[in-house]
């Protein structure tokens, strides 16, 4: 189990400068800590690496926001509630809260069990959700150019709630967004110590790329908006 799992949307180890020197500089400067690092990226394949593999770096893993899974034939779940998905995935993209994006996160459960997340996107509740929030939030805009924003943005939201966690102690994210979304879901799955920390305007970025889904999961767990913790005072806090 690594001691730190850093979060990273369209950064390190892919791009130079920035966030990713941050990031770098954070592992090469603990090397008495294991990391392992989440990569968060549009589509495979992962672009050529910019910084070489530190011995304390332990694994590198890729969350890829256009991944979710389906398979052909008759549903494999029988308790999945799409009702009960509906509100919950409404009321999360309508207020936020830890609380709603735990509810989410169960009710998602079956489908990432039987390896169906993909029947979200391509269903009569995914209409309906996108429908709904069309005629709520944007009805005089173009239903097209809504219609293919928010599959991309719920696309992402569903892949970042089936993506695997590495085991970590303390999950630190550097932005918002979907890796601030994997960070509270950390958070809420497994107790672990969790840490937000802005870098180079990383998270203004991440905030206007996603209209439709609030940070208020991550700010109820920290009480305030953002941490400049390092991750040496986040290990120092979960161990206690």
């Amino acid at each position: 189990m690594a001691d730190i799992c850093l979060i990273v949307e369209g950064a390190y180890p892919y791009v130079s400068g920035g966030v990713s020197a941050w990031v770098h500089g954070v592992i090469r400067r603990q090397p008495d800590l294991r990391f392992c690092v989440v990569a968060i990226l549009p589509a495979p394949p992962p672009p050529p690496l910019k910084y070489d593999r530190l011995p304390n770096l332990d694994a590198l893993h890729h969350l890829y926001l256009s991944e979710t899974y389906s398979r052909r034939g008759r549903r494999g779940y029988s308790s999945f509630d799409e009702a009960a998905f509906d509100r919950a995935v409404d009321a999360f993209l309508s207020g936020g809260g830890l609380a709603e994006l735990a509810s989410v996160d169960r009710l998602i459960g079956p489908l990432v069990t039987a390896r169906r997340t993909g029947d979200l996107l391509d269903s009569t509740l995914a209409w309906n959700l996108v429908c709904d929030l069309y005629t709520r939030e944007m009805p005089h805009e173009s239903f097209l150019h809504f219609f293919w924003a928010w599959r991309a943005l719920f696309g992402g939201l569903v892949a970042t709630l089936s993506f695997p966690l590495p085991p970590a102690h303390v999950y630190h994210t550097v932005s918002t967004g979907y890796a601030g979304l994997l960070a509270a879901r950390a958070a809420i799955e497994t107790g672990a110590g969790l840490r937000f920390s802005r870098q180079t305007g990383s998270s203004t970025r991440s905030t206007r790329d996603l209209p439709f889904m609030t940070l208020a999961a991550i700010c109820a767990i920290f009480g305030r908006p953002h941490s400049r913790a390092m991750p040496r005072r986040a290990m120092k806090r979960a161990r206690r």
